[in-house]
């Protein structure tokens, strides 16, 4: 007979999820997100343009080509946000266009909050991180400014969903995926390998497992 596979130990143990949590968790993320969708439209159609956001419709304007190629070799940064501003101005005119992108990220944000704060701290650390992201200023600001700081966060908030799960669960593929979803976030900003790197080193740390238990296959 095989040898049995010895199932991996729990990294960091996550605190089993009532159903009544589950269903108050979803509730108070859709109303924070309709909190959060308020305020942002708000500052999307009353707040003038920026001069950083003017550049950012000057260089969207271009195709999708030259676009990579001004980011690349010009004046930095990462394509993934112009070619999305490249498409939705198209369809979408005057500031929501610009800016609408930004409320979208944001609020794709406030799920990948719950679930990392549920996983490390619990419930009720949950409930409290998505109201407190959702209704502070700075990330009003963000969420309002036609710049690719809240398509970085939403990409690396999800990353990091990502790679706590493989550490919790172990496997290569969950580590591979996990990896290149936070490597790939260079491509949104420059400074994202900072980040990156630094939410992949939390992941680790957090299992609290040796390296080798971490990458085998689960």
């Amino acid at each position: 007979m095989g040898a049995r596979a010895v199932p991996l130990p729990t990294s960091h143990p996550v605190t089993p999820t009532r159903p009544s949590h589950r269903l108050a968790l979803a509730g108070v993320i859709v109303v924070a997100a309709a909190i959060a969708a308020t305020l942002a439209h708000r500052a999307v159609t009353l707040a003038p343009l920026n001069v950083d956001e003017e550049m950012t419709r000057f260089v969207a304007g271009h195709s999708f080509a030259s676009i990579f190629d001004i980011v690349s070799n010009k004046r930095g940064g990462g394509p993934f946000h112009f070619w999305l501003v490249h498409v939705t101005l198209q369809h979408v005119h005057g500031l929501l266009g610009l800016r609408g992108l930004s409320i979208f990220f944001f609020l794709a944000a406030l799920p990948a909050t719950a679930l990392i704060a549920r996983e490390l701290a619990g419930p009720w650390a949950a409930f409290g991180a998505v109201l407190l992201l959702a209704t502070s200023p700075l990330g009003m600001s963000y969420a309002s400014f036609g710049r690719p700081h809240t398509m970085l966060l939403a990409w690396l908030l999800w990353s990091t969903v990502l790679a706590l799960r493989a550490t919790r669960l172990g496997g290569r593929l969950r580590f591979a995926i996990a990896g290149a979803a936070l490597g790939s976030a260079i491509f949104v900003h420059p400074t994202a390998p900072l980040y990156a790197l630094s939410a992949g080193l939390a992941a680790v740390i957090a299992s609290r497992l040796p390296w080798r238990q971490l990458i085998r296959d689960g």
